[in-house]
């Protein structure tokens, strides 16, 4: 093999830097495929502003410096098929592994398959439209999916394709909270938190596409809750923030909720461990809570080794059980005060819930993920 020609390729149209989670969960798999298969490995994305997100990945901008313009232009779907053909072209990607999450490009991926003859793989985050359903049933050598449900779904629909699909869930960056002391004191003075309260958390967007996340919920439940609990939001967006502000305010709880705007990666631990309890509680609704979804921040939460509360439902039940966090009925804001006064009399079950999920998470790490898309789709591994 001649020395810097990609034998695995990850195509996206991610924009750096993000706060999409879809986005950050490519920039982590990038990470982990890089370090895995060094310059054997290319990462295409559409923009790259802060190349320093992408340190240490060698990727290529699907439209060089022109990305944003064409974004804005609308003009993606139309360019993508020219773009790849010419970096395919110029990176001589035949017989190579091409791999991506994003439905849009399954088409154009498939159509130039019988160019370059390269093994093609999938990641399914949702449930495809019966068009692009079908185009991987019959072209894809592999398929991921990120719960249980979308397999299994997927193949009802396609049983003569069921060898090639694979389950693999979201994972975290251990690393990343094995680094932040468990010291909730020191914490709390670096992040400007209440030092004396039961600080009940959630980290991460508030509203994306719109989509409740159970804040109102837990803003509402605040006042049936003993004067110690303090809610903390992190992550909301400007707009969010300034819409819970008023929210909140309308309450009159603004002295026992803290709004954080979003915060750098490297923080999330910081605030996770910062806090006392872990929440993330969705009111029941569509198939995106029931059976797509496997958030990262639920990989996070197990992580930062503090007690969960979360929503119940399959798609969650994927990920955690009885042993290692409270479920509660979605959309039920007294099954929600009680699992939290329930925390704070029962201080040891909460502790063994959260090494209970600490070891489940143990095993979902990017690196692992990595590794399982490598062995199915026959990638080059390199000594």
């Amino acid at each position: 093999m001649q020395k810097g020609i990609p034998r695995f390729i990850f195509v996206s149209a991610f924009d750096y830097p993000t706060r999409f989670a879809h986005a950050l969960h490519g920039l982590h798999m990038a990470r982990a495929f890089a370090a895995r298969l060094g310059n054997s490995f290319l990462y295409i994305v559409n923009t790259a502003v802060e190349q320093e997100e992408l340190s240490g990945i060698r990727y290529r901008r699907l439209f060089g410096r022109f990305g944003r313009r064409v974004k804005k232009l609308r003009l993606r779907r139309l360019l993508v098929p020219l773009s790849l053909l010419y970096i395919f072209i110029t990176q001589k990607a035949h017989g190579s592994v091409m791999y991506t999450t994003d439905p849009v490009l399954f088409a154009p991926l498939v159509f130039m398959k019988r160019f370059f003859n390269y093994t093609f793989a999938c990641e399914c985050h949702g449930t495809l439209t019966p068009k692009q359903s079908a185009i991987v049933a019959q072209h894809a050598d592999a398929i991921f999916f990120v719960t249980a449900s979308l397999k299994n779904d997927w193949i009802a629909a396609h049983p003569h394709a069921a060898h090639k699909a694979h389950l693999l869930p979201n994972a975290v960056d251990i690393s990343a909270f094995e680094k932040v002391p468990d010291d909730k004191a020191a914490l709390r003075e670096k992040l400007d938190l209440p030092l004396d309260k039961t600080l009940v958390g959630y980290v991460g967007r508030f509203e994306p596409l719109g989509a409740d996340k159970g804040l109102h919920l837990m803003i509402d439940a605040v006042s049936s809750l003993p004067e110690e609990v303090t809610l903390v939001l992190v992550g909301g967006a400007k707009n969010e923030i300034a819409h819970y502000a008023d929210y909140i305010a309308s309450k009159g709880l603004a002295d026992r909720v803290t709004l954080v705007p979003h915060v750098a990666s490297s923080q999330v631990a910081q605030f996770e461990k910062a806090c006392d309890i872990l929440a993330y509680v969705p009111s029941a609704g569509g198939a995106f809570f029931e059976k797509e979804t496997s958030p990262m921040k639920l990989f996070e939460y197990m992580a930062a080794d503090r007690p969960i509360i979360v929503s119940d439902s399959p798609a969650m039940r994927e990920i955690l059980d009885d042993s290692s966090a409270l479920f509660v009925k979605p959309g039920s804001q007294a099954e929600f005060v009680h699992a939290i006064e329930h925390l704070i009399h029962s201080p040891d079950h909460g502790a063994g819930l959260a090494a209970s999920a600490l070891k489940k998470v143990s095993r979902n790490t990017w690196e692992r993920r990595a590794q399982e898309v490598l062995e199915r789709t026959g990638a080059f591994l390199p000594n």
